[in-house]
């Protein structure tokens, strides 16, 4: 059974510990969750990364804008998509993940 992990503050990082299957942090919660300023889009990708060596197979980052971009990280592949809703966001990362993990 996969654990998917999306709350905040002290929940989230304690719950990174557990190795979630998958986390859905927004850029706040990112840099928070890094310890340090997160400025680019490298930056991003590489902190999700290192969630997945840890042990997190999937991490989805969230704009912290609306209708910006939605980052979706598997392992060693990642792909950006335009955030218009939770709905949208569902239904994009269905589509990813399966293309992802197919590959």
């Amino acid at each position: 059974m996969h654990c998917i992990l999306d709350t905040d503050d002290d929940a989230l990082t304690l719950g990174v510990e557990a190795r979630p299957f998958m986390i859905k942090p927004n850029e706040y919660e990112m840099e928070r969750l890094s310890g340090r300023s997160l400025r680019t889009v490298g930056d991003y990708l590489a902190q999700a990364r290192r969630f997945n060596r840890k042990g997190i197979a999937v991490v989805v980052v969230l704009p912290a804008k609306p209708k910006s971009y939605v980052w979706i990280v598997v392992r060693a592949y990642w792909k950006r998509y335009r955030y218009f809703s939770p709905f949208s966001l569902t239904i994009r990362a269905r589509l990813c993940l399966r293309q992802i993990l197919n590959h």
